[in-house]
């Protein structure tokens, strides 16, 4: 979907008034799920990237980005947690932000994110797991370099979240829209909600082929060699291929620096709004250094 804020999402078409969609949708729809037998083995596929114990930051810090989604999906800042997660093949942690009690475990979203290729992970500033929100319908989303998920993911999920971040216009040029014009189908039906999802749709295909080009082969075979989309998908390898490439020596510097670190004073325990940010002087919105705190694996007790 595509809104006026930068936000993109997957699981759910949601019309907006003041948003068309490309009279280029929609298309015919070339596959009718064919390709989950293959994405369901992503999982599987992957190497599994060893990590150093994780670290917890000192209660009441919190990236600002994990505050703005927080006061998006109605999580109260005192149910949120920070874990600093050092993976063994990059030099910098990411910081991940989990908020009450959600569906993706710690274990699965420090494991989802490190089975990204290298230089795909390299994109994501923030990676947030929140409960299912009642204020919003959605399943998983990105907005801007941060991916927020409120349910169980498999991968195919992060790669299409992950394609979002890096969009960065791509969806919108003309070489894109063009592919598509020339195009007769797109791969799925949620690629006629938006060029961007269209374009997103495309991330976890263009895994399949790097990942695993025996059951590519076979996908190629039941959708027609792709031929009502092959511009489409011309315009996907150049785009995600490069980024995909795995087992590379050295993990690539991360495109995003971390969102600025605040301090939360908490007045009242009852909602989120009973936080506030605040200097010994009384100002608002300043920054403060973070003191991690080592915990001995990442069966942690989420109530230290």
């Amino acid at each position: 979907m595509i809104f006026s804020l930068p936000i993109l999402l997957a699981g759910l078409a949601v019309t907006v008034s003041n948003v068309l969609v490309s009279a280029q949708y929609p298309k015919p729809v070339l596959a009718n799920y064919q390709y989950d037998k293959y994405y369901d083995k992503f999982m599987n596929l992957t190497k599994k990237v060893e990590y150093d114990p994780p670290s917890i930051w000192e209660k009441g810090h919190f990236p600002q980005a994990c505050v703005d989604e927080a006061s998006r999906t109605g999580c109260p800042l005192k149910d949120m947690k920070v874990y600093a997660i050092k993976y063994k093949d990059c030099d910098r942690k990411w910081n991940i932000c989990r908020c009450g009690n959600p569906d993706l475990s710690l274990e699965n979203q420090v494991e989802l994110l490190g089975k990204m290729p290298q230089n795909m992970r390299a994109q994501i500033r923030h990676f947030m797991a929140f409960p299912k929100s009642q204020k919003l319908g959605w399943l998983a989303y990105a907005v801007g370099p941060d991916f927020v998920a409120l349910s169980k993911l498999g991968l195919a999920t992060m790669f299409h979240e992950v394609a979002h971040v890096i969009d960065s216009g791509r969806s919108n040029s003309d070489e894109w829209k063009n592919a598509v014009k020339e195009d007769t189908c797109v791969l799925t039906g949620y690629s006629n909600t938006a060029s961007a999802e269209n374009f997103a749709e495309l991330a976890p295909l263009i895994f399949l082929e790097v990942l695993n080009k025996p059951d590519f082969e076979k996908l190629t075979v039941e959708l027609k060699n792709f031929e009502c989309m092959k511009r489409q998908l011309a315009y996907a390898r150049k785009e995600f291929t490069p980024l995909m490439k795995l087992d590379i020596e050295k993990c690539p510097a991360r495109k995003h620096e971390d969102s600025k670190a605040i301090y939360t004073k908490m007045e009242r325990r009852d909602s989120s709004a009973d936080f506030e940010k605040g200097t010994p002087s009384g100002e608002t919105g300043w920054t403060c250094s973070l003191q991690p705190r080592d915990l001995e694996s990442l069966e942690v007790n989420e109530d230290a």
